[in-house]
């Protein structure tokens, strides 16, 4: 029966043979953290996992090549906790990739539109100079697409018998008397024909 890392040390041995530190392209998990080694190689504890963080080569390959790499940063005061950034908004001009492959990841442009498809809210894609509705899988840049906003619309009140349009749109009656103090609220007010989509 083989050892349960075999062909983890032979990759090893591999990166032994072109670098005299191959360490630097491995991990050990420890207490639930992929951990780096310092300065020693891999005792390969049958009970530790251990990975390669060759994926930094893609992605410096995909860097060059003009794709947008995002860094999370989540701590040390840096502003940017719980954030994705790229390297521009880091003021960097580019990643150099030192620490785990997890705090990368190439940017999805579609991401923010898959989200808001995933909670339910509809996606529209030109199609032939016609907005339409999806479901989609996002297979176009993402200009072609927007979320679908609800109308919206002008509405009239009465004050001392005389009809008032108001100047805002809005889409529903809460939203329209939200905009009045509560004591100024119109007792009498009705919605307009004249509609218009929120760009």
């Amino acid at each position: 029966m083989q050892h349960v890392h075999a062909k983890l040390i032979m990759q090893y041995a591999k990166d032994a043979m072109e670098t005299e530190t191959p360490w630097r392209f491995w991990r050990r998990k420890l207490a639930g953290s992929w951990r780096k080694f310092d300065y020693c190689s891999p005792v390969w504890n049958p009970n530790v996992e251990y990975r390669r963080i060759g994926e930094f080569e893609e992605l410096k390959k995909l860097q060059s090549s003009g794709a947008v790499i995002e860094c999370f940063q989540d701590g040390n005061g840096s502003g940017f906790i719980g954030k994705w950034k790229t390297a521009k908004e880091l003021n960097l001009k580019a990643f150099l990739f030192s620490e785990d492959i997890e705090y990368y990841r190439v940017r999805d442009e579609h991401r923010e539109l898959r989200e808001a498809q995933d909670r339910g809210e509809v996606i529209e894609m030109e199609c032939g100079g016609e907005w339409l509705p999806g479901p989609w899988e996002f297979e176009h840049p993402v200009e072609f697409y927007r979320i679908q906003r609800p109308a919206v619309y002008l509405w009239a009140y009465s004050f001392e018998d005389n009809w008032n349009i108001e100047d805002e749109y809005y889409a529903t009656e809460e939203e329209f008397l939200a905009g009045f103090a509560s004591e100024f609220r119109p007792r009498e007010f009705k919605r307009l024909d004249y509609t218009k989509l929120y760009i």
